[in-house]
């Protein structure tokens, strides 16, 4: 199953993923397309941290120095849409099996990074140029993805049940055919 929000506010990045430690419980990594990844200097093996999280959502090079290097436009306001929020979950009876068998774990990531690679296949922006409006498909996205086999405890004392899922954020944001770091557009960007 598939859950998704459109939008991850910018402002409230920083916090994101500090709630509760729930999602720094366990180490995220970063997915998505070879070249935007190379010149964004993150790797596929590289661990999720905080602040490069914080700063990506924000619109800063997330290995920047200070003060932050903006790539996009709106970098650091508090309207900038961040990201777009994904999860991912499996069914409970495929959840308790991933305690038994690691292949199924693989599997559910396999088809994670599947499914993101076909949602990466339909980004775009928005270019206006001598007032003519046009649209360009990039195919380049970045995503954090973090894995849980577990949901969240719901007393502090209580054992959680077994959940199979990935929490993925894709950064609003890639680059055009210019080189160039730009948003991404939201209008005429259906999956089919």
């Amino acid at each position: 199953m598939l859950s998704m929000k459109t939008s991850v506010h910018a402002k409230d990045a920083g916090d994101y993923y500090g709630q509760d430690d729930y999602y720094l419980e366990k180490t995220g990594y970063w997915y998505g397309h070879d070249e935007l990844m190379k010149t964004l200097r993150l790797s596929g093996d590289g661990e999720v941290e905080p602040d490069v999280f914080t700063k990506l959502l924000q619109g800063y090079h997330p290995r920047g120095g200070e003060p932050p290097i903006a790539i996009v436009e709106n970098a650091g306001d508090d309207g900038r849409r961040g990201g777009t929020y994904f999860t991912f979950s499996a069914p409970k009876f495929v959840s308790i099996l991933s305690f038994q068998d690691e292949r199924i774990r693989k599997a559910f990531d396999t088809a994670v990074q599947r499914s993101l690679d076909y949602v990466e296949s339909f980004i775009q922006v928005r270019h206006k140029r001598n007032g003519v409006v046009s649209i360009e498909k990039t195919g380049k996205a970045v995503f954090a993805v973090f894995n849980h086999a577990t949901t969240r405890p719901p007393e502090e004392d209580e054992t959680p049940d077994p959940q199979l899922h990935a929490h993925c954020v894709m950064a609003n944001l890639t680059v055009d055919s210019d080189g160039q770091f730009i948003g991404t557009s939201g209008k005429n960007q259906k999956c089919r």
